[in-house]
């Protein structure tokens, strides 16, 4: 009986760019194990890399050479742009909007992974230039709105959640990711309309709450790619306490020495190295900022620092078993 791994089975039209998550979801369903589907991913990704028609290099030089352009535009119409009447200020956003919208569409289908990530990218931008738009239309420079930034941030995710579930990849995921926290950041300026450290709090927990929720929809599959979800998730809940810590330097500190070492316990169950050095770093910087904190002018600031090593040491240590670990064929 002749087996086809899942790339082959085009037939339908059901699977090619959507492996991984087809992946993701016979393994939730039991049909296959955590490592089965490593194993069908590792070939995937080297049989597309095997059979890459657009260099890496290129695709770089001509991601380069569209920022020159985009750069040109704005300096060319950046000093005109406050003299445009306001149905011109309006109308711009919109056609750069749907043109990327309409030049992305028949692209995120392609066979060629390169094709598919500029697709991504150009949705991204689409992204930029909704937002663009309800800025314009919502902000008053005369009288500012305490609800604009939220009413920019609902709109925005509205959009931005289309275009994911249209196009799930990482570039549209970072889109989604970044208009619900302008939209959480909304809710702090309602909440807070007078400013000050309450809205550092606000805004430090909400994006801790968010990278903590994206990490956790990402480790069960709700948020995909799966390693774009829990790298945004983790970097922002280990940035987050850098804002609260202006407003309670022990809050701050603490949540992060907090979240750093549940991400390195998640990067152990996980078996994700790239987790566990965010986790790591983030561990450390931290504990060095307890120290300076707590016991700069004490004879325990050395000792203090000789613990944060022997934590270094260990996190290297763990590193190390775990490439072993998941480098092995049978490894369970």
């Amino acid at each position: 009986m002749t087996t086809q791994t899942p790339s082959r089975m085009q037939g339908d039209g059901r699977f090619g760019s959507d492996v991984p998550r087809h992946v993701e979801e016979w393994v939730r369903q039991n049909l296959i194990t955590a490592q089965e589907a490593d194993a069908i991913l590792s070939f995937e990704r080297s049989a597309h890399a095997t059979s890459r028609r657009i260099p890496l290099v290129a695709e770089a030089v001509g991601y380069l050479g569209a920022a020159l352009a985009f750069a040109a535009g704005v300096t060319l119409l950046g000093p005109r742009y406050p003299d445009f009447a306001r149905g011109v200020k309006l109308a711009m956003p919109v056609a750069v909007a749907l043109a990327l919208l309409a030049t992305g569409l028949p692209l995120r289908r392609n066979e060629e992974p390169a094709i598919r990530r500029f697709a991504g990218v150009l949705w991204l931008l689409s992204t930029g230039a909704v937002a663009w738009l309800l800025a314009e239309a919502v902000f008053d420079v005369d009288e500012p709105a305490t609800s604009a930034l939220l009413i920019v941030g609902v709109g925005t995710t509205a959009y931005a959640l289309a275009l994911y579930r249209w196009l799930r990849n990482t570039t549209t995921q970072i889109a989604l990711f970044a208009s619900v926290l302008v939209a959480l950041f909304g809710i702090g300026n309602l909440a807070t309309p007078s400013g000050g450290s309450t809205s550092q709090v606000w805004y430090g927990v909400s994006l801790w709450a968010l990278g903590v929720a994206w990490a956790v929809g990402g480790w069960r599959g709700l948020v995909e790619p799966r390693g774009t979800a829990l790298g945004l998730g983790a970097i922002a809940s280990l940035y987050a306490p850098t804002i609260t810590v202006q407003w309670s330097t022990d809050l701050g500190i603490w949540m992060g020495v907090a979240t750093a070492v549940a991400l390195l316990v998640a990067s152990v169950g996980l078996r994700s190295t790239a987790l566990l050095v965010v986790a790591g770093i983030g561990l450390f910087s931290y504990l060095l900022s307890a120290i300076m904190y707590y016991l700069a002018d004490t004879l325990g600031a050395p000792i203090a620092l000789f613990v944060s090593g022997l934590v270094l040491i260990a996190v290297a240590f763990v590193t190390a078993r775990l490439k072993k670990v998941t480098a092995e064929p049978g490894a369970t």
